[in-house]
């Protein structure tokens, strides 16, 4: 499966689409394993908690941001593909980025939390069928398919990479 075969992909998403060169999604997927592991490994120890504005998250919030994310984008793919019926909410990151205590964290525990995060997702993906890739359901009021969240996860790391990379070092 390959971005041709994605239908309706809501305007919002292509800020992070457009992120993934790859053909291949879960290719991408184990390319940006490898991207988050390694910034974060190199993450200066001055730059943890930086934040590059008064209302701006923290560097660790930026990166628990994308491990929430993937959580979520993972409980849509398992919806989706046992045929959920409702439509699934959106979430408020912001909320969600000022209660995750970031402070009480180390690089080594974000680190952690993003590998096994991330063997789930491969997880989940390797063993979906490929016809239910291309299901159509409903999730944050749009009509998306879980094929799309297979390429949004690795654009929306490098884009949050990307930002904390230009505004915070």
């Amino acid at each position: 499966m390959t971005k041709e075969n994605l239908e309706h992909i809501p305007d919002y998403y292509y800020t992070y689409l457009d992120l993934v060169t790859e053909k291949d999604y879960f290719k991408a997927l184990e390319n940006t394993t490898v991207e988050f592991e390694e910034f974060v490994e190199s993450f200066p120890i001055s730059k943890e908690n930086y934040r590059y504005g008064e209302e701006k998250w923290s560097s660790k919030q930026v990166l628990l941001h994308i491990i929430d994310t993937e959580r979520i984008f993972q409980y849509r793919v398992l919806c989706f593909i046992r045929d959920e019926r409702r439509g699934l909410p959106g979430y408020d990151q912001n909320h969600y980025a000022q209660n995750s205590v970031p402070e009480t964290r180390t690089m080594g525990s974000i680190l952690e939390e993003f590998k096994v995060v991330r063997a789930s997702t491969k997880v989940l993906f390797k063993n979906i069928d490929k016809e239910l890739l291309l299901v159509k359901k409903m999730a944050n009021g749009f009509s998306v398919q879980p094929l799309l969240y297979g390429y949004l996860l690795s654009g929306h790391l490098r884009h949050h990479i990307n930002i904390l990379k230009d505004k915070y070092f």
